[in-house]
C-alpha cells in the first residue's frame, strides 16, 4: 500500500498575492519559483525557494496568511500530515478471470436456447 499527500498544486504569477483566511494545519510549499509569506500581525517575512533547504511552511495559527510571488511560481497547499491510502488494483479482466478466461460467476443467466 503506498501513501500520497492530500494536496493542491495552484500557479501563482509574478506578483500576485494570495491570501488564506485559515492557515492552521496547511503546508504551503513552494515547487516553483519564490514565494513570500506573512502571517497577519506577525513581524517575521518568511520566504521560500523552490529547490532550497526553506522550502516548506506550516503553522497552527488561525490568522490571514499572505501569499506574494516574488516571481512566477508554483505552489502546493496539503493538509499537514494528512495521507491517502492507495493499493494497486487488477485489471478488470483479472479480477474477473483470474486468468482462466471465464468469469468467476456468471454475469447474468444464460440465455434459453
Amino acid at each position: 500500500m503506498k501513501t500520497h499527500p492530500i494536496a493542491t498544486v495552484l500557479p501563482l504569477a509574478h506578483q500576485a498575492t494570495l491570501r488564506i483566511d485559515d492557515p492552521a494545519h496547511l503546508e504551503i510549499t513552494c515547487t516553483e519559483g519564490s514565494l513570500w509569506l506573512t502571517l497577519d500581525h506577525d513581524r517575521r517575512d518568511i520566504v521560500l525557494t523552490a529547490g532550497t533547504a526553506d522550502v516548506s511552511f506550516a503553522t497552527g495559527q488561525h490568522r490571514p496568511l499572505l501569499i506574494h510571488a516574488l516571481q512566477d511560481s508554483e505552489l502546493t497547499v496539503a493538509v499537514a500530515g494528512a495521507q491517502i491510502a492507495t493499493t494497486q488494483a487488477a485489471t478488470l479482466l483479472d479480477r474477473f478471470t483470474r486468468n482462466t478466461g471465464k468469469p468467476l460467476l456468471p454475469l447474468a443467466p444464460p440465455l434459453a436456447a
